[in-house]
Formats: C-alpha cells, sequence, structure tokens
C-alpha cells in the first residue's frame, strides 16, 4: 500500500500526465513486484507514444512509476536492483522522488525521473529526464486486466461522483430549509392565525351602534 507521501505524488503525476491513465498500485504487468503506478497512454498527446505516427498504434507502451519518497529508500532500490528489474518488464519506468532524494546521476540509465515539488502553487509533478522506450510483447491477460481496472476505476469515481452529488443535494435542502422553508412556514402560520380571527366589523357600523 502506497504511503500517504506516495500518493501525493501520484496525485500530482496524475496532473502532469497528458494523455496518460494512471492506474495505482497494480499488477496488471509482472515485475516480480507491486509497481506504484502504471501510465497507460490514451491519446497520441502519451509522451512515450508521440513518435509514432498514423491514427493507430502497432504496440501500445506501458510505462511504470516507481515512487520513492526517502534516500533510504531509493538506495535499496538501488542495491536490490528492484530499477533494472521492473524496467525489464516494462516498456519504461519513471522514477518518483522527492526534491533531494537523489541526483539525476544517481538514476539508472535508460530509465526516467519525475520529482515531486510542494510549491507556493500547491504540489506539482517536473520531469527531469524521460526513459528510453521499449517496445514489449505483452502476454494475453493484460489486455483484460487493463478492461477490468478501468471498469473498477469508471465504478469508483461514478460512486464519489454520486456520494457529491448527494451530499451537495443535502447541503442546499439544509440551506433551503433555513432560507425558504422556515420563514416561509412562519408567514403561512401568521396568515392561518389572522384567518382564525372573527372577522372585525366595519368602522362606520361601529360608530352608528355607539351612538345614542
Amino acid at each position: 500500500m502506497p504511503s500517504i507521501m506516495a500518493n501525493w505524488m501520484l496525485d500530482a503525476i496524475e496532473r502532469w500526465a497528458e494523455g496518460y491513465w494512471l492506474v495505482r498500485e497494480t499488477g496488471i504487468v509482472d515485475v516480480e513486484g507491486r509497481l506504484d503506478g502504471l501510465l497507460v497512454p490514451t491519446s497520441g498527446e502519451a509522451h512515450c507514444m508521440k513518435h509514432q505516427g498514423g491514427w493507430f498504434w502497432d504496440r501500445i507502451r506501458l510505462v511504470g512509476v516507481e515512487c520513492k519518497c526517502s534516500r533510504p529508500d531509493f538506495l535499496r532500490g538501488l542495491r536490490e536492483g528492484q530499477f533494472q528489474r521492473y524496467a525489464a518488464s516494462l516498456s519504461g519506468l519513471y522514477i518518483a522522488t522527492s526534491v533531494g532524494v537523489c541526483s539525476p546521476s544517481e538514476i539508472p540509465p535508460g530509465t526516467g525521473h519525475l520529482e515531486y515539488r510542494n510549491t507556493t502553487g500547491g504540489p506539482r509533478c517536473v520531469c527531469r529526464r524521460h526513459p528510453v522506450y521499449q517496445d514489449r510483447c505483452w502476454t494475453a491477460d493484460v489486455p483484460w486486466r487493463l478492461l477490468f481496472d478501468l471498469r473498477q476505476k469508471q465504478i469508483h469515481d461514478l460512486r464519489a461522483e454520486h456520494a457529491r452529488y448527494d451530499k451537495a443535494l443535502e447541503a442546499i435542502t439544509n440551506a433551503a430549509k433555513g432560507m425558504v422553508f422556515r420563514p416561509l412556514g412562519k408567514i403561512i402560520n401568521h396568515v392561518n392565525e389572522q384567518m382564525r380571527k372573527p372577522p372585525a366589523e366595519p368602522a362606520d357600523l361601529q360608530m352608528k351602534e355607539t351612538q345614542p
């Protein structure tokens, strides 16, 4: 399970990754481990597909993202050969780090580098280097896993949208109670009270009854 910091990184990467769908913590591609994220191109704006012409691609490229929030975690990945192992199973790999976790020269050759920065305008992702892309032959189950994960994401997004709608509707209803329905109820009660009172006699009739 990615840490809170890693999730913040992935949020920033998702905003940066134009032309991609970011699948989080996925086992779609077997990398002898569990990727923090997988970038699936959805248009020609995806950097890994830009050089390919025409409307259709011969082969889709799946690019991994591995988040390293601390220097010890980054050094452990280097020492254990994690980055090379992941890159060998993907079309490319980005290592995402916080500022100061590593120097550009420490990133393995052929691997991309994304840097997470917490700026005054909010968290953002900066690409320091793109990976060297490779075409891979995916197993037959990869497209089905992608479709399944996409469907699960759609269900999750729809539920979240419905929850936001229900919350907004509840807020509108509560506001309407205070601003419209309660004052309207008071007006109706006042009108009802006035209607229950006996009608007042005309003033000229009252004057005649008081004359001798």
